[in-house]
C-alpha cells in the first residue's frame, strides 16, 4: 500500500486560535480521509494540533502533500525544501494560498491541487500511480517539460459531501487533545462541517471561490457520524461547525437541530458561523440553544455604512443591532468580526468601531485589517479588491488578516494598524466593571481572550508599525490621502520582504 503523508504547517506567532485552540483544519481532513477511501495509507501531521511531525515517515512516503494557509506558507516552502533534499518523491501543495498562488508555489512543490481537493486529489495520485499523462486533470497546476506553469481548468465542485471524515489519520490528535500546551491552557474544539457553498457573494470573502455558491449538504446521519467519531477520539463535546452560513437552508437547519437534540440533548458545546439575519427566527434560535449552541459567530464587516455598501453585505447598522438583539434574547453568545481599511474608510469612521461591539454587548470581537492576495486578478482572473501596485509587501506570515499589508486610501497604513489595536484594547479593556462577562474565570471568557490570543497578536501588531511607518513615508499628503502616483507600476517592483525586520523575541 502505498504511503501519503500530509503536513499542515503552522507559523506559531502569527495564529491566535492555536495558542487557545486544539483545532485541527476540516479541508486537511477531508482530504486525508478521501485518500484513505482511494486505498492509500495516510498519516495527517497538523501543526495546529501541536502535534508532532515523524520525519522518518515523511521521508519514506511515496507522496508528500501541504495543506497551505498563506500567513503559514513560508514554512510550508521551508518544509518542502528540507524534504526535497531527503526523497525524489512527488510534493503537492494544496488549500487556499496555492489556489491562488500556484505559479509561487510551483517553485517549491510538483503538483498544485486548487479548491476543493478530495476529488482532485486522489484522480492525480491515481493518474501518477498508473503513468498516465495529468494534463487532463481538472483543477491542477503542474510545470511542463519545458518549464512553464500550466493551470488546467478549474474543476466542477463536488456534487457529493456526504462523506464522513477519519480524524484518526491525525497524528497525536487523541494524545494531544488532552493536554495543555506548555503552561498555556488548552480547549480541544472539533471541527464540525454539515454543508459547503454560499449564496452570498460579499466582495472580501473567499468562500464564494473556494467552495462556490451552490448550497450542497451532508445527510444528518454521516453528521451525526461525525459527531460520535469526533467525541470517541478526543473525548470532548466542543465542537464548531464550519459551514460559511448553518442556516441557508432553514428547513433542513431544524431537522438537523433537532436529530442533534434527539440525539445528545444540552449535552455539547457548539459554536457556529450565521448571518444577522438569525436574530429574526426566534424557532430556529430556540431549536440551537437547546442542541447546545451557545455562540454564533457573525460578520458585522464595517460600522460604515459606505462600506457596507461596498462590500455587498446587504445589511445596514440598524438590522445588525436589531438583530444582534434577537440573538442574545434567545440566551446565545455574540461573536462579531469587522474588516478595516476599505476604500471607503477614514480614522473617523473606524476610530470608534469597538464601541458598537461594547453597546451591543458582543461577547468577543474582532477587529480586521482588508485582506487580500496580489496577482490573482492577472494570473488567475480573480477580481481584487484593491490593485497589486497597493500591496505593501509579500512577507505571507502577515497575511492572516491581523497585520495591515496595503496602502489605504485614506489613511496610512500605520494609522489603521494603530486604530485596529486600539479597537482591540478598548473592547477587551478589564478597567470598565461595569461590561459583565457572563464567561469570567472560562477559557472562553474576555480575560483568557485577551491574555492567551489578542494580547500575543497585538504585541507583533505594535512591532510592525515602524515598518510600516518606513515604508509609507512619502506616499501620503498631510491628510493622509494616498498619493497613488507615487506607487510602484505594478507588483513586481514592490520591494520582496520575505523576513521583515519584527523582534519576536519573547512572544512564546
Amino acid at each position: 500500500m502505498k504511503k501519503i503523508a500530509i503536513i499542515n504547517p503552522l507559523e506559531k506567532y502569527f495564529d491566535r486560535m492555536s495558542r487557545l485552540f486544539i483545532m485541527p483544519r476540516y479541508g486537511t481532513v477531508a482530504v486525508g480521509s478521501a485518500l484513505k477511501r482511494a486505498g492509500y495509507e495516510v498519516r495527517i501531521f497538523s501543526e495546529f494540533i501541536r502535534a508532532a511531525i515523524d520525519w522518518e515517515y515523511v521521508y519514506h512516503s511515496d507522496y508528500i502533500c501541504f495543506a497551505l494557509m498563506s500567513f503559514c506558507s513560508w514554512r510550508g516552502y521551508e518544509l518542502a525544501q528540507q524534504i526535497r533534499k531527503k526523497t525524489k518523491a512527488p510534493i503537492i501543495f494544496g488549500g487556499a494560498h496555492p489556489t491562488v498562488l500556484p505559479e509561487e508555489c510551483l517553485n517549491y512543490c510538483d503538483y498544485v491541487v486548487r479548491n476543493e481537493g478530495e476529488e482532485t486529489v486522489v484522480e492525480l495520485i491515481d493518474s501518477l500511480e498508473n503513468g498516465t499523462d495529468v494534463h487532463s486533470i481538472k483543477g491542477i497546476s503542474y510545470r511542463n517539460a519545458s518549464g512553464r506553469p500550466v493551470h488546467n481548468p478549474n474543476r466542477e465542485f463536488m456534487e457529493n459531501i456526504d462523506i464522513p471524515y477519519d480524524l484518526t489519520l491525525l497524528n497525536e490528535y487523541a494524545e494531544v487533545g488532552q493536554r495543555p500546551y506548555g503552561k498555556r491552557p488548552a480547549v480541544s474544539l472539533q471541527v464540525l462541517q454539515t454543508s459547503r457553498g454560499c449564496p452570498f457573494n460579499c466582495k472580501f470573502c473567499v468562500a464564494p471561490r473556494e467552495l462556490g455558491t451552490r448550497y450542497r449538504t451532508k445527510s444528518i446521519a454521516t453528521v451525526l457520524t461525525d459527531i460520535e467519531n469526533s467525541m470517541s477520539v478526543t473525548k470532548s463535546n466542543t465542537f464548531m461547525i464550519v459551514d460559511n452560513e448553518f442556516t441557508v437552508n432553514r428547513k433542513r437547519t431544524e431537522k438537523l437541530l433537532r436529530a442533534i437534540i434527539d440525539r445528545y440533548g444540552r449535552t455539547l458545546n457548539v459554536a457556529l458561523f450565521a448571518r444577522t439575519e438569525i436574530g429574526k427566527d426566534k424557532h430556529t434560535l430556540d431549536l440551537m440553544k437547546q442542541a447546545g449552541v451557545t455562540l454564533i459567530y457573525v460578520g458585522v464587516e464595517s460600522v460604515n455604512e459606505d462600506t457596507l455598501k461596498f462590500y455587498n453585505k446587504k445589511q445596514t447598522i440598524a438590522e445588525v443591532t436589531e438583530n444582534i438583539a434577537g440573538i442574545h434574547a434567545s440566551g446565545i453568545y455574540t461573536f462579531g468580526s469587522t474588516i478595516l481599511g476599505s476604500d471607503y474608510d477614514t480614522p473617523e469612521k473606524i476610530r470608534n468601531t469597538a464601541d458598537f461591539f461594547i453597546q451591543n454587548n458582543f461577547l468577543h470581537a474582532n477587529f480586521y485589517s482588508l485582506y487580500e492576495i496580489p496577482t490573482k486578478e492577472r494570473v488567475l482572473g480573480i477580481p481584487q479588491l484593491f490593485p497589486d501596485n497597493r500591496f505593501i509587501h509579500y512577507d505571507w506570515r502577515f497575511y492572516n488578516s491581523a497585520f495591515v499589508i496595503h496602502y489605504p486610501k485614506y489613511m496610512k497604513p500605520s494609522t489603521l494598524q494603530k486604530i485596529i489595536i486600539e479597537n482591540y484594547e478598548k473592547f477587551y479593556s478589564l478597567k470598565d466593571k461595569s461590561r459583565i462577562d457572563p464567561l469570567k474565570g472560562s477559557l472562553h471568557g474576555r480575560v483568557s481572550f485577551k491574555l492567551h490570543m489578542v494580547k500575543p497578536e497585538m504585541e507583533v501588531a505594535r512591532r510592525y508599525i515602524p515598518f510600516l511607518e518606513k515604508l509609507e513615508d512619502g506616499l501620503y499628503d498631510e491628510r493622509e490621502h494616498l498619493l497613488e502616483s507615487r506607487l510602484p507600476s505594478d507588483f513586481e517592483k514592490i520591494e520582496f520582504y520575505k523576513e521583515i525586520p519584527v523582534d519576536l523575541s519573547g512572544l512564546d
